[in-house]
């Protein structure tokens, strides 16, 4: 529809948000209702008005009454689920509460107020419903599905290694070139197996995120070696168990095949083939290399590495090495190092992790309270870490539909 103006702009704002938010809390306590069983400390009023919030307080932008309503959906939906993806993507329910009808309420009062909801003559749903529902569910089960993989990543680091600053690298890391390495996979026209893409992927992801990895921590050998890359790309495999079907393997690679087991034989060949070329660019730096960021190859003695030291791997069947990504190594009076192509790209600028930031440009940002007081400001994917591993943390919603707000 195209944008709305005029009169029809100022539908009665406050009469519309009654009927969205009463819309919303008959909806919702009826979806809680379902799953509530799940929940371990709130009750069931509370976990409705903490939900019903996040999508009234997107609902109360009057901005969204001058867009047209397919954008006004999808701004809707998207700030929706920032707020609530932030407070409860770590509540058993989380994955198992549908909002969807709830979304598409709430877009199609606003939808109406503004004109834009074409009504059929005679029986029927309102002949835009349907088009708005399919918007609704796009960016709803988008935003679920990262949802889902940042907490897979994040449970598969945090079992793999025990210092918080290491699992931060690794997460960020993993997080920035899951992407990449994706879309490189599917980006190769030649008529591959399923199995050989996933391989593909794996190995990518593997390589690049770890070589991010090694060239920004120090000490990157005691603690990013074989043994702890295969445990971590094993718990990648099945980041919830394998009694749940979820893989950080994307869906698209393995939805006709199904994962590969968590004892995958193709993921220590690839470790080796991954170690071992690293270890021959730092013995054969190349010549005429600029100089530009170093990192040192030599391993300072570091601690909290790794959760266990997993054994060594043995050798591989004979199979053709994939080819390496190339980083230029350099040599100078004192030291080795490595060059690096791509850094590990910024976090959110105003995260006060800094280089540690494991958030977006476009996260949300969320205040440190300590005993009353304004403490440091994060990010909230930074802030959902350091919650998780320390629940008793207090915060304060910055910015987004919840600013001022606690975080809860």
């Amino acid at each position: 529809g195209s944008a709305v103006t005029g009169a029809t702009a100022t539908p009665d704002f406050d009469r519309l948000l009654e009927r969205v938010h009463g819309n919303l809390y008959q909806i919702v306590g009826e979806e809680a209702s379902r799953v509530f069983h799940l929940e371990r400390a709130w009750s069931k009023t509370e976990l409705v008005k903490r939900v019903v919030r996040y999508i009234y307080n997107a609902a109360k932008s009057q901005e969204l009454i001058m867009l047209p309503w397919e954008e006004a959906t999808a701004k809707l939906v998207e700030h929706a689920m920032q707020g609530y993806c932030g407070a409860c993507s770590d509540r058993h329910w989380f994955f198992e509460l549908d909002l969807t009808q709830a979304l598409c309420s709430a877009a199609w009062e606003l939808a109406r107020a503004t004109g834009q909801a074409a009504q059929r003559s005679g029986p029927g749903p309102p002949a835009r419903y349907r088009q708005l529902q399919d918007v609704v569910v796009r960016i709803y089960e988008d935003k679920l599905d990262e949802a889902l993989l940042a907490k897979g990543i994040w449970d598969a680091t945090r079992a793999t290694f025990l210092d918080p600053a290491l699992q931060s690298k690794v997460n960020r890391a993993l997080t920035k070139t899951h992407a990449k390495a994706l879309e490189e996979s599917l980006m190769d026209s030649r008529p591959l197996e399923d199995l050989k893409r996933v391989e593909q992927f794996t190995r990518r992801w593997m390589d690049s995120s770890m070589r991010q990895v090694w060239s920004v921590v120090e000490g990157a050998e005691s603690n990013i070696n074989e043994g702890s890359i295969l445990r971590l790309f094993q718990n990648l495999i099945a980041p919830f168990g394998d009694h749940h079907h979820y893989s950080c393997i994307p869906p698209v690679l393995i939805q006709h095949i199904g994962r590969p087991p968590t004892d995958w034989q193709f993921l220590a060949e690839s470790v080796q083939q991954v170690v071992s070329t690293w270890r021959q660019e730092l013995l054969r730096p190349p010549l005429g290399v600029s100089k530009r960021r170093r990192v040192r190859a030599s391993a300072a003695p570091a601690c909290g590495g790794a959760r266990e030291a997993a054994p060594a791997l043995p050798p591989p069947p004979a199979r053709s090495a994939l080819p390496a990504e190339p980083i230029e190594v350099i040599d100078s009076d004192d030291d080795r190092g490595l060059e690096v192509e791509d850094e590990l790209p910024e976090g959110h600028r105003e995260c006060s992790s800094a280089e540690d930031c494991v958030g977006r440009p476009r996260d949300l940002l969320v205040r440190h309270l300590l005993e009353g007081l304004e403490g440091d400001l994060y990010c909230e994917s930074c802030w959902r870490g350091f919650r998780a591993a320390n629940p008793t943390f207090e915060g304060r919603w910055e910015d987004g539909p919840s600013a001022g707000e606690a975080y809860r």
